[in-house]
């Protein structure tokens, strides 16, 4: 029998706290083309209720042809990294889609930041049309006003006058939001699980993000319900 069950505001904005923290790292420490690297593992360090099969890694390569980003795989600890794509597919079937030998802890929380994880891991180090990947999971009022009170955060390249017309336009997209409840909601079936949230993007706005979930690692399928549409116009 299905079990449903909410996911507190400061459980999800303690999540959402260390995942910023980490991002700042990443932005201000490390670059593509240059030593040190960075060890994507740092991720599992942020959400402590999905972590890897004893003996392996995570790790990453650069995807590069129309759209720059890392492309997260896992690897025995006593391997080397791999050095080119066709490496990864021969490990992996469909790399861009799974991610191997990692798990979750199997409760609610455990469904909920493995959802997120797998959005948030592929989020760094991105260029050219890999920047459409902006979705960011929005679980807390204090989240949703911190949002707001950064209106860069609408608008990649945002100029004085842009800022204008986006101080006249938030407001009125906030107010929207105001009955919207933000908590994320698992579903939980046996192996399976829906975890629903509240998603922003710069191309798309706020939407319900519904993703169906296999434990032990496996998203299934994902579906958006538009809350409040928004797109800042700019394409890559």
């Amino acid at each position: 029998m299905a079990t449903e069950v909410t996911i507190s505001e400061t459980e999800t904005f303690q999540l959402w706290e260390k995942l910023e923290s980490l991002r700042q790292e990443i932005e201000t420490k490390y670059d593509v083309d240059n030593l040190p690297r960075f060890n994507v593992n740092e991720y599992l360090d942020v959400f402590d209720k999905v972590y890897t099969e004893d003996g392996y890694v995570l790790d990453y390569i650069y995807h590069d042809s129309v759209a720059v980003y890392p492309l997260i795989y896992t690897r025995q600890e006593s391997n080397k990294p791999v050095e080119s794509l066709e490496d990864i597919k021969k490990l992996y079937s469909e790399p861009d889609k799974s991610i191997e030998h990692v798990y979750f802890e199997q409760s609610p929380s455990g469904y909920f930041q493995f959802a997120v994880f797998d959005i948030a891991v592929r989020q760094f180090f991105l260029f050219w049309h890999a920047k459409y990947n902006d979705l960011e999971v929005v679980s807390s009022r204090r989240q949703l006003d911190m949002l707001f009170d950064s209106p860069e955060k609408f608008h990649p390249h945002a100029s004085a006058d842009t800022l204008k017309l986006l101080g006249e336009l938030l407001p009125i997209m906030r107010k929207r939001l105001d009955n919207i409840s933000l908590q994320p909601s698992v579903v939980i079936d046996a192996e399976t699980a829906a975890v629903t949230m509240v998603t922003f993007t710069k191309w798309g706005g706020f939407r319900f993000l519904t993703s169906h979930i296999r434990w032990p690692n496996r998203v299934e399928s994902t579906a958006f319900q538009t809350i409040v549409p928004y797109h800042c116009l700019v394409r890559y």
